[in-house]
């Protein structure tokens, strides 16, 4: 398990009673990781062989969105 956070602001402006405009931005962070995969046993040249692949990844997201919401 990696730690990581987000954070989250929004706003909406009420145009009537039940009906606003809304603006929302959420952005997501993780810690770097990174993984091996490891292919089934094979065979090369005649003889045993493994594909070992390593994988990084990296994580951050920006989100914005933006609408027009009815209220009951």
């Amino acid at each position: 398990m990696r730690p990581g956070f987000q954070a989250i602001a929004g706003t909406r402006f009420f145009l009537s009673r039940h009906i606003a405009l809304f603006a929302e931005y959420k952005f997501v962070r993780t810690a770097d990781f990174s993984f091996n995969l490891i292919s089934k046993q094979g065979t090369m040249l005649g003889g045993p062989a493994l594909q070992i692949r390593q994988l990084e990844f990296h994580l951050t997201t920006h989100m914005l969105q933006a609408g027009l919401a009815y209220h009951w």
